[in-house]
């Protein structure tokens, strides 16, 4: 069966996660840590994504990445693969660095936006290496001691959600594993094989002139008018046509943006609709 695409829109933000083949570290070095980690600087000025937070443990990494147009797959596969030919050039070895594709869960919510970054800063305290985070030098905690001193960090996002002393020691949030952080979730998206196909690359438009038929079809069957679907009314039929429009429209190809764009919502709410759906 073909791995489904994971979802992509303009302006989401990911928990992203990946392990050491066989739980095996990939860092072994100083300089692995910085090459990583200016891979992905190097990246983050090409594909104009914002990094929220980030920790680099010695066999995985965590990220909190929101991508713009570039698909986070598109980041990933670049980042991975420069890194693990890195890793494996200078130690003069073959074979597989990561265990598996990188894990990602889509932060729905300014609420997982917070508690994912604190998550990931207290990520070395939680698993015994340090006592605070302050000790763990390979993640963006100093940038939110100290903002502005990790250019590569975009600190403003978590910090106007925090609203109190940047200095302040993250509150350790009550999940202690990457399962219990997204239980709610019940698999990482690029296992939710029955979800419908989300990918936009944001590169290209598809012909709208289908899509506006089938915005025709649909009002002509169910007696509403389009105006309706692209209002604020929440009765129940007419949230089930506007979700059965979201449907038929992805299935067809549109992504979250365009159909957002019909809709007036943004594309994350697309998003959410489809997958209530």
């Amino acid at each position: 069966m073909a791995r489904p695409r994971r979802i992509h829109f303009p302006g989401a933000t990911y928990h992203v996660f990946a392990r050491g083949n066989a739980r095996q570290s990939i860092f072994l070095s100083i300089s692995d840590y910085s090459a990583f980690l200016g891979m992905l600087g190097h990246e983050k000025s090409r594909s104009l994504f914002k990094l929220h937070a980030y920790c680099l443990m010695t066999n995985h990494f965590h990220l909190l990445i929101q991508v713009q147009e570039c698909p986070l797959s598109t980041v990933m596969q670049r980042v991975q693969t420069r890194y693990a030919r890195h890793f494996n050039k200078t130690r003069g070895r073959q074979g597989h660095v990561f265990e598996r594709r990188y894990q990602s869960f889509l932060c729905r919510t300014d609420a997982r936006v917070l508690e994912v970054a604190e998550y990931i800063h207290m990520n070395p305290v939680q698993a015994g290496l340090v006592s605070g985070p302050d000790d763990w030098h390979w993640s963006s905690y100093p940038a939110y001691k100290d903002p502005g001193s990790q250019p590569l960090v975009d600190t403003t996002l978590v910090l106007s959600l925090r609203g109190d002393d940047p200095a302040q020691a993250p509150r350790a949030p009550a999940p202690t594993s990457l399962e219990k952080l997204h239980a709610e979730e019940a698999s990482p998206l690029e296992s939710q094989a029955t979800r419908p196909s989300l990918e936009w690359s944001g590169h290209h438009q598809p012909d709208t002139a289908p899509f506006h038929a089938l915005i025709q079809k649909i009002a002509k069957c169910s007696g509403i008018e389009p105006a309706v679907l692209r209002g604020q009314t929440k009765t129940h039929c007419v949230s089930a046509v506007r979700k059965d429009l979201i449907r038929q429209a992805l299935a067809m190809g549109f992504g979250p943006a365009e159909i957002g764009r019909f809709l007036q919502r943004s594309p994350s709410t697309i998003c959410r609709l489809a997958d209530r759906s």
